[in-house]
């Protein structure tokens, strides 16, 4: 018998956690996101306290490996590491199962937890649910009135409600009512989505204001990026897409995270070149390249050329890639090194990115900035009327995984905040994306592979900012529902309580 049962539960956490992990890779099993759930509470209403939480250890960890696992050509170890943080916020959620009496209570503890995850110290939004539904505009809208995290929210609510329906059909009671309640909450928020995509085109200018971009996929490894004997090779190859992008007249041409690795301005070749270029073509740049100037360290950073083609405006990246650019507790845990091969790092940036281009304000993005909401929101906030993000993700070398699992987060960006978003990418991603989440454009292959391919990308990028909700108020709503659910929970037990005491007088 205790086999048995030991049998049931295994194969129950890895059918949920195979489904979840599943979900959450790039690609056309998004929506077992909704079922994937029910296996897991489950085996969380028939458990102790205690079996719980290892429960959820031991799903969290197959979920979140299998969802990081594009980050062990980088470090093994580091990937590990971050699969085991990503489960405790799992382990959290089965702790609080039993304090939480409704499915609401349940929804808005889960994505309490996702949004902590998201936000705390560097934030790390990868696996957060609502990335299963990044390619399906219509499932992604109402993200413009909480964020990713009311999506999540959304799959959460639906799952729970399922396992209602499962519940009362084993205890043979009606379950019309849970059936009906279900339908609603699937159907409601896809009729606002359908609304929403089709109120009006996004990609219509109607003689307002537009920014023409042209960005260029060089597709240059980064095994040989830092190779001395190749830096002339480099340049050349973007010099050569720089020119055809030109062709295009766009106001600016953008290169790619690190496009550089070494600040031009301390090569009087380099920096001659890239005047020369800029000046010929009349076209401004907007490069990614180191900057030196601080006796301290260098920061990963992103130059724009001026009128004068001169480097007018310079972005310093503010959110570091734990164990890529700095090691977390450096100084209080000196062997926190020993998890990535990576050596060295970079300063970190304190001005909010803000570039100009024709008096038209922008937020410059590097790497996985794209995927922030709530730094994103802030953007927006100091003016930002589209979004460009420069990155290089060709160290993420397992397949597509890694980047399309980028590109998906940053997606929910444009929706979140009502405006476009234009992707620069060495090896790809490198995308087009509405303010509704639609890609409009994707450098694309002859077999319609997205990466490991050189290419450019040019749009008229409309520049008109819808005010949403989200970025109105953000994430305000977590707070309020789970402030909600904390009295109601107090509220119960002392019901709960007083009941008791009155059955015994």
């Amino acid at each position: 018998m205790a086999k048995q049962r030991f049998t049931h539960v295994f194969f129950s956490i890895l059918l949920s956690a195979f489904l979840t992990g599943a979900a959450l890779f790039p690609w056309n099993g998004c929506f077992l996101i909704f079922v994937s759930f029910a296996p897991l509470f489950h085996l969380f209403e028939n458990s102790s306290v205690l079996k719980r939480m290892f429960i959820a250890l031991f799903w969290g960890l197959i979920v979140h490996t299998s969802v990081l696992f594009w980050l062990m050509p980088v470090t093994v170890a580091g990937t590990f590491t971050l699969a085991a943080y990503h489960a405790l916020y799992a382990v959290l959620f089965a702790l609080l199962w039993k304090k939480m009496k409704g499915g609401i209570e349940k929804a808005f503890c889960w994505v309490g937890l996702e949004w902590l995850k998201s936000n705390l110290a560097c934030g790390s939004p990868w696996g957060d649910l609502g990335q299963a539904l990044a390619d399906h505009p219509l499932f992604m809208q109402m993200a413009s009135l909480g964020g990713i995290h009311l999506v999540s929210f959304w799959i959460i609510w639906v799952n729970l409600k399922i396992f209602d329906c499962l519940i009362k059909r084993k205890e043979n009671k009606s379950a019309l009512k849970e059936v009906l309640l279900l339908s609603a909450i699937f159907v409601v928020p896809l009729i606002f989505g359908f609304i929403r995509l089709n109120d009006h085109d996004s990609q219509k200018i109607d003689g307002g204001e537009a920014i023409k971009v042209a960005v260029i996929q060089p597709n240059i490894s980064p095994l040989v990026k830092w190779d001395a004997e190749t830096e002339e090779e480099q340049f050349a190859i973007l010099e050569e897409w720089t020119r055809e992008a030109a062709k295009g007249s766009p106001d600016v041409v953008v290169w790619p995270e690190t496009a550089l690795v070494q600040d031009p301005r301390f090569s009087p070749d380099i920096c001659a070149r890239i005047e020369n270029l800029s000046a010929d073509l009349k076209v401004r740049l907007m490069i990614g390249a180191p900057d030196s100037e601080n006796p301290d360290g260098d920061y990963n950073s992103l130059f724009l050329t001026g009128p004068g083609f001169f480097y007018e405006q310079v972005y310093h990246k503010i959110n570091l890639v734990p164990f890529g650019e700095f090691i977390p507790f450096e100084s209080l845990l000196p062997k926190m090194k020993l998890l990535t091969p990576i050596q060295g790092g970079f300063l970190r940036g304190d001005q909010t990115p803000l570039f100009y281009l024709n008096k038209i304000p922008f937020s410059p993005l590097i790497c996985f900035e794209d995927t922030l909401s709530s730094f994103v929101r802030k953007c927006v906030h100091h003016g930002a009327r589209f979004l460009v993000s420069a990155t290089n993700d060709g160290w993420f070398s397992i397949g597509s995984i890694g980047p399309l699992s980028h590109d998906y987060l940053a997606r929910y960006r444009s929706v979140e905040n009502g405006v476009p978003l234009v992707r620069c990418a060495n090896t790809g991603v490198s995308s087009c994306i509405d303010c509704r989440g639609r890609v409009i454009k994707q450098v694309l292959g002859n077999k319609e592979e997205v990466v490991n391919i050189p290419g450019i990308l040019t749009w008229d990028v409309p520049v008109h900012m819808e005010n949403t909700l989200f970025s109105s108020i953000g994430s305000i709503w977590i707070l309020l529902g789970l402030a909600w659910s904390f009295i109601l929970a107090v509220f119960q037990k002392r019901r709960a309580g007083s009941g008791s005491a009155a059955s015994v007088t």
